[in-house]
């Protein structure tokens, strides 16, 4: 049964991997022929095959990451169920109090933060704080279960 599993999982990467190509050479065959079919390269043309070719480099590399991470974090997550019980409850709590916070900040400042944070730009760089804690607190979390867990090098 182990070994069925993971037969279709590596089937599933393929195919995934294959789908990808296709659509990498797709998208930029339908973009050289849209360019060289209005008299020669123009730089919108060349971006857009520059540009599928990353996504799709993008995309591959994220499934491959994921099913890799996958693969690691089962066995740590079979040992340390209760804690990881815990861990998404406390991001749970503190979503909801990053939002308290956020929404706090809104009605002290008679929605003016509201509409500083409605810009692209200046909203990211007002919340980037809170945003790299959210993102940061996972990376440490993991860092104590040991160094192989450890992103960030340096930390035990």
């Amino acid at each position: 049964m182990v070994l069925a599993v993971r037969l279709a999982k590596q089937s599933m990467i393929k195919v995934c991997c294959l789908v990808n190509l296709t659509i990498m050479v797709a998208g930029m065959v339908f973009l050289a022929i849209l360019m060289f079919g209005h008299g020669g390269p123009n730089v919108i043309g060349i971006l857009g095959i520059i540009s599928v070719g990353f996504l799709s480099v993008v995309v591959g590399l994220s499934w491959f990451v994921v099913a890799k991470l996958t693969r690691v974090l089962t066995g740590l997550l079979s040992r340390n169920a209760g804690n990881f019980i815990l861990y998404f409850l406390f991001q749970i709590l503190l979503a909801i109090a990053i939002a308290v916070l956020v929404l706090a900040v809104v009605l002290v400042t008679c929605c003016i933060a509201g509409c500083l944070f409605a810009i692209p730009y200046l909203g990211t760089v007002l919340l980037l704080p809170i945003l790299v804690f959210q993102r940061s607190y996972s990376i440490y979390y993991l860092a104590q279960y040991g160094s192989e867990y450890a992103v960030v090098s340096g930390q035990d």
